[in-house]
C-alpha cells in the first residue's frame, strides 16, 4: 500500500505487510530490524475538508482494541493511517504501553458490512481527529 510507505518514508523506517485482510492490523514498521510500530490502514474516497466536517474518524472498536492489545505486547505504539484523496491522516492510538492516546465514543450503530456492501450491527468508535497529523 502506497499509504504505507510514505509514512514509513516519512519517519525513516522500512515497512512490512501482513498476509491477508483478515489479519488483526495490516503492518508493521521497523528500522535496523527493530519494530518500531504496528498499523491499521484504510483508504477513503474523500477530502482532507469533508472528513474535518465530521470531526470525527469512524472505526470498528474491535479493530483498535485488536491492534493495541498486539502493539502493546509487542512494546510498540498502535496507530491508525488514513489515506484520503488529497492527503494522508495518521491517527497514533495507543503508545509502547498500550496506553490510549487518542480519544473516542463507542456506539453500536449500523454500518456496511465491508467494502462489497451489505449491513452489519457493530460497535463503532468514533475517533477525535484533534490528535491526527495531517500529512499533505
Amino acid at each position: 500500500m502506497d499509504v504505507a510507505h510514505r509514512i514509513a518514508e516519512r519517519y525513516g523506517h522500512d515497512v512490512i505487510f501482513t498476509p491477508d485482510g483478515d489479519a488483526r492490523f495490516d503492518c508493521l514498521f521497523h528500522k535496523d530490524g527493530v519494530l518500531m510500530g504496528i498499523a491499521e490502514i484504510k483508504v477513503r474516497e474523500m477530502h482532507r475538508r469533508d472528513l474535518q466536517r465530521f470531526g470525527t474518524y469512524l472505526v470498528t472498536e474491535d479493530k483498535l482494541l485488536a491492534g493495541i492489545d498486539v502493539a502493546s505486547s509487542c512494546r510498540v505504539p498502535f496507530a491508525l493511517i488514513i489515506a484520503l484523496r488529497d492527503c494522508d491522516l495518521f491517527l497514533k492510538i495507543s503508545d509502547h504501553q498500550g496506553n490510549r492516546v487518542a480519544s473516542w465514543k463507542a456506539d453500536t450503530t449500523k454500518t456496511q458490512a465491508t467494502c462489497n456492501g451489505g449491513v452489519a450491527n457493530r460497535n463503532n468508535a468514533y475517533i477525535n481527529l484533534k490528535t491526527a497529523v495531517w500529512l499533505v
